[in-house]
C-alpha cells in the first residue's frame, strides 16, 4: 500500500469513527431529556456541592455563588454545556473598593483572575465534567462528577485565596 493510499484509508477510517460517535451522541440526546438533566444538575449541585462551599463561606445559589473576604470577592460559577451533557466549575476573584460588596452583580464582574476546576489532576488540561459518556446512565455520571467536584472544594478554595494553581485547577484567562 502506498503512502497516499494509507493516508486516504486513515482519513476514511477517521471519518467513519466521527460519524459513529456523532450517531451515538444523537441517540443519547434522543433517549435523554437534557433540559431535564440540566435542572437535575442544578438540584444535585445544591445537594452535593453546595454544603462544602457553604462551609467555607460561600453565599448565593447555583449557578452563581460568591464570598466576600476583606476587600476581595470570590466567585464559583456552574457553567452548563449549552448542548447538554456536561458542565464546568469556573472560579474568579476581583478586588472590591469600599462599599462595593453590596453592589456585587455576579454576571457583570470583570474578573481579574479566573480559573476552572478540571478533571486533570495535574491542572494542565481543561477537561469539562461530562455526563454523556458511553458507560452508565447520564444520571449516574452526573452524580459521580458532582461528588468529584465536592471533593475538590479545597483545591478551589486554595486557588481563590492564594492564586496558587495546584492539582485540578487550570488558569482560564
Amino acid at each position: 500500500m502506498s503512502d497516499d493510499e494509507a493516508e486516504l484509508r486513515w482519513q476514511e477510517e477517521s471519518l467513519e469513527r466521527a460519524r459513529r460517535e456523532g450517531e451515538r451522541i444523537a441517540a443519547l440526546h434522543a433517549a435523554h431529556d437534557f433540559a431535564a438533566l440540566r435542572v437535575r444538575l442544578v438540584r444535585q449541585f445544591r445537594d452535593v456541592v453546595l454544603p462544602s462551599l457553604r462551609s467555607i463561606g460561600f453565599r448565593g445559589s447555583p449557578p452563581n455563588l460568591y464570598r466576600v473576604r476583606e476587600n476581595v470577592v470570590d466567585v464559583v460559577m456552574l457553567q452548563v454545556d449549552r448542548y447538554g451533557g456536561g458542565f464546568a466549575v469556573n472560579l474568579g476573584t476581583m478586588p472590591l473598593s469600599d462599599g462595593d460588596a453590596a453592589a456585587v452583580r455576579l454576571r457583570s464582574i470583570p474578573f481579574e483572575d479566573r480559573a476552572r476546576l478540571t478533571r486533570d489532576p495535574e491542572g494542565l488540561q481543561d477537561r469539562w465534567y461530562r455526563y454523556d459518556g458511553p458507560t452508565g446512565t447520564p444520571e449516574d455520571q452526573q452524580d459521580a462528577a458532582l461528588r468529584e467536584v465536592a471533593a475538590l472544594t479545597g483545591a478551589a478554595d486554595e486557588w481563590l485565596r492564594t492564586g496558587h494553581r495546584g492539582g485540578h485547577v487550570i488558569d482560564n484567562r
